[in-house]
């Protein structure tokens, strides 16, 4: 292996660089920083590149006492996925409390106006019938889940015969379908969380990592290690490295 280019070993001082050195020293730096954790990588993704670096840090002796500078880069991605979830799970509960409610609402509302249309012997001209339906049972839970749950508690304040004997379940999931509705608007702070937590862990370990790149590359030009020493403590781009197959002869 070649070691670093010889105009870095050259007119140190008190162990500086002289100033020419310098710069070509950071420009070497820059030319090797780690590639950017952006918040599109998955939370996989993110330990993956964590657990690279540190066992690569472990392995090698020039550079194992970096290894604890790592120690807390694992946390901040848990911190962040344990957001996500959060987030997943209150999206997901919304999402199932607005299908049940909204199916036991509609087959409520089914009953309801089977037994209203017996009663009046499928007269759905009539007062009593309009009274809760404009027309259809099946055009009532056609319309948005707020606008029937508001119509069915609506009826509570009704005296009807038939009502009287489905008010009790109607009245419940009425109520239950307003709660998922709420429960569906709450999410939008909670997923609006999880999301800022995911730039922040994206943003701080892509800082760590690029101290961590400065560092080796430093230690590379004083130990006269290899001119790519820092690059190999990070797991190279494979979008990069990826080319297209090309087809196999016939």
């Amino acid at each position: 292996m070649t070691g670093a280019p010889a105009r870095f070993q050259a007119k140190r001082s008190g162990g500086s660089l002289a100033g020419a050195s310098r710069r070509l020293e950071a420009n070497y730096i820059r030319r090797h920083v780690a590639r950017k954790i952006t918040d599109d990588f998955t939370f996989d993704s993110m330990e993956d590149e964590i657990l690279y670096t540190r066992g690569a840090l472990l392995a090698d002796p020039d550079a194992a006492d970096l290894a604890p500078s790592t120690d807390g880069w694992m946390a901040l991605v848990d911190a962040a996925r344990a957001k996500d979830r959060a987030a997943r799970a209150a999206t997901q509960d919304a999402a199932a409390l607005r299908s049940i409610g909204n199916r036991r609402l509609d087959g409520g509302c089914r009953d309801f106006g089977r037994d209203l249309a017996t009663d009046l012997k499928n007269d759905r001209s009539s007062a009593r019938w309009t009274r809760f339906f404009r027309s259809t049972v099946d055009s009532f839970i056609a319309q948005p889940l707020a606008a029937q749950a508001a119509a069915v508690l609506a009826w509570a304040s009704a005296e009807d015969p038939v009502l009287a004997r489905h008010s009790e379940s109607l009245t419940r999931w009425a109520r239950a379908a307003n709660d998922a509705l709420t429960a569906t608007s709450n999410t939008v702070q909670v997923r609006g969380t999880a999301v800022v937590a995911r730039e922040q862990v994206a943003e701080d370990l892509t800082k760590s990592r690029d101290g961590l790149d400065a560092t080796l590359t430093q230690r590379a030009i004083e130990r006269n290690l290899p001119r790519d020493y820092a690059a190999s403590f990070f797991i190279q781009d494979r979008k990069k490295a990826k080319k297209t197959a090309e087809p196999t002869p016939t």
